[in-house]
């Protein structure tokens, strides 16, 4: 679908706006005016509703997408089948194109919120009662690898957040330009 058609984008505020449509658009532009009356409430006007999730949706022709999506296919084409696009700042409300990326499933997993039943209060840490110790392991491709077993909560966290580092990249929840150069020397 060529979105440019019935959206333009603010790239300050990263809203989808609603354009004018033709006449061709409606099925039955007479029918109570609908062409006219469209054409009057909506264009110039940003589109989104939050979902129960959080994300911003359109309705379109009666079907609902994803304006992130909409936002991301506007500005590089159609989404490789398999591929989500993920919120840097993981707001899933900010939709300026700087702040999406389009990534697998499972890297975009890398950038997800701290679990709710997570009791240490760090990604990828427990503590072990048996041993004593704080353990540190992250899940890549549905394999979860084992970091190692640390004295304290910190050394398993900087554990976790080199692992998440190396095997998310950009996708972690850890990156930035300044870790990631420390990294990669």
């Amino acid at each position: 679908m060529n979105w440019h058609d019935y959206f333009t984008y603010d790239p300050v505020a990263g809203d989808l706006i609603w354009k004018e449509r033709p006449e061709s658009f409606f099925a039955n532009p007479n029918k109570k005016g609908c062409f006219i009356t469209w054409n009057k409430t909506y264009p110039g006007k940003r589109t989104g509703s939050p979902n129960a999730r959080g994300y911003l949706m359109v309705s379109l022709f009666g079907k609902q997408y994803y304006c992130h999506r909409i936002i991301w296919e506007m500005h590089n084409g159609p989404i490789p089948k398999g591929y989500v696009i993920d919120h840097s700042d993981r707001n899933m409300v900010n939709n300026r194109i700087e702040n999406l990326d389009c990534c697998l499933q499972r890297q975009n997993l890398g950038n997800s919120s701290i679990r709710s039943n997570n009791r240490s209060g760090v990604r990828g840490v427990y503590y072990n009662d048996e041993t004593g110790k704080w353990v540190a392991r992250i899940h890549v491709s549905k394999k979860c690898i084992r970091l190692g077993s640390f004295i304290t909560k910190g050394e398993a966290a900087v554990a976790y957040a080199k692992a998440s580092l190396m095997h998310y990249v950009k996708h972690s929840c850890f990156y930035d330009k300044k870790t990631a150069a420390q990294c990669q020397a």
